[in-house]
């Protein structure tokens, strides 16, 4: 399996989500669906049915009615796994009330997540 084999780089360790959700690539018309499955304050795994462009630079990523996220990012990698398009994406920049928006989110709809990674 792919993600078994992957050296786990991060120091700050992602709250393993699994949420369906809607991006939209700067300058595209119309969200896609996706799954982020793993996320912080410094970046996220996503996985869709189509690509993104090798020089997409910024996503709105849709999570909930109230919750319409704009960030910029860099596609750290990509990789075709069960037919599906999986990034690693990295925020190059992400406004401070966004952050604190994106925990309440989190908090909110995965209390355990957040609990999880506090016990470590």
């Amino acid at each position: 399996m792919v993600e078994a084999a992957l050296k786990e780089r991060r120091q700050i360790p992602r709250w393993d989500i699994g949420i369906k959700a809607q991006v939209k690539p700067q300058g595209k018309i119309g969200f896609l669906s996706c799954q982020i499955k793993d996320l912080n304050f410094r970046g996220f795994r996503i996985i869709l049915a189509s690509q993104l462009e090798d020089n997409c630079r910024a996503l709105a990523i849709h999570f909930a009615e109230d919750f319409i996220f704009n960030v910029e990012v860099d596609i750290v990698w990509h990789a075709l796994i069960n037919g599906q398009n999986t990034y690693g994406v990295k925020f190059t920049r992400v406004r401070d009330d966004d952050k604190e928006r994106l925990y309440q989110f989190v908090f909110q709809n995965f209390p355990s997540v957040i609990e999880r990674n506090i016990k470590g």
